[in-house]
């Protein structure tokens, strides 16, 4: 979409901007950073802010064109640069690779609570402040062995939640953003159920919490592998699970083994049931 100096861009224009000023900084073989970037589309736009659009701050605007696939974000040094999707990112590790982060893991970089975390290098875990026996933290016993987790902000997964809204269309985007501001428990999730956008959501909330993750691990030194699920194991759990109508089981036992799972789960965390393989028929509403 095309506009001229004098009317409104909206966010397509925007974007299209950002993705042709980046296409040109690579042509020319140099480097399309943020501050750079805000110049050029008031430049364009005079009367351009990030506000227009619902944003806060103008890092959050180029966040939402990134999640839209108009252009590649990166973070180098703390400054925001702006390249063309199809380049590479600069982690060698996040494109290296696949699959989704261990339930630990994920617990301690996405939970809201205050407290510290930290990577256990011997055991090879993450963990919510650990203490020995007597009660001493075990990091002051050996220090080497820990690496302190950076957890994602209450803040800044808001300004995910407020990103994804603004790639959306109205009046869905409309929505989306007065849930944000709505103090109730879920309003947020409960709109994303009512469009059809959870799905969606969850896809952008892993990537961001991996490549917060792995940036992460990158800087301490941490193999991604070892904080990425197996995918042979989760393969392997797929392969011998037996099929419903295999069981033949006396249905007393089926019932016994029911509640006993039962029982167990009553009694797992947020991060185990997290990691519980679960078909996706089952979460349907009956």
């Amino acid at each position: 979409m095309t506009t001229d100096a004098t009317s409104t861009p909206t966010l397509d224009d925007i974007f299209d901007a950002l993705q042709k000023a980046a296409e040109a900084a690579a042509a020319s073989g140099g480097t399309l950073y943020g501050a750079q970037a805000k110049k050029q589309l008031t430049h364009q736009f005079p009367d351009f802010t990030e506000r227009l659009f619902g944003f806060k701050k103008f890092i959050e605007l180029l966040r939402a064109g990134n999640d839209a696939g108009r252009f590649r974000l990166e973070i180098i040094d703390g400054h925001p640069r702006i390249t063309r999707p199809s380049m590479s990112p600069v982690g060698a590790q996040s494109g290296a690779v696949q699959g989704r982060l261990r339930a630990d893991v994920w617990s301690t970089f996405i939970t809201w609570d205050t407290g510290k975390r930290y990577w256990d290098r011997r055991r090879r875990r993450a963990i919510f402040i650990p203490t020995d026996d007597e009660g001493i933290p075990s990091w002051e016993r050996s220090p080497s062995d820990f690496v302190e987790i950076d957890p994602i902000s209450m803040q800044e997964q808001l300004g995910w939640m407020g990103s994804f809204a603004a790639t959306q269309s109205e009046p869905v985007r409309e929505k989306l953003q007065a849930a944000l501001k709505d103090p109730r428990p879920g309003a947020f999730k409960d709109e994303l159920d009512e469009h059809g956008l959870s799905g969606a959501w969850r896809a952008l909330l892993q990537r961001r919490v991996m490549e917060h993750s792995a940036g992460w691990a990158e800087r301490n030194e941490i193999p991604l592998t070892s904080i990425v699920e197996k995918r042979d194991r989760a393969h392997a759990k797929v392969l011998t699970t037996p099929k419903p109508e295999s069981v033949t089981a006396p249905s007393t036992d089926v019932e016994q083994l029911r509640s006993r799972l039962r029982q167990i789960i009553s009694d797992m965390s947020l991060a185990e049931l997290s990691a519980l393989p679960i078909p996706a028929a089952y979460l349907l509403e009956r």
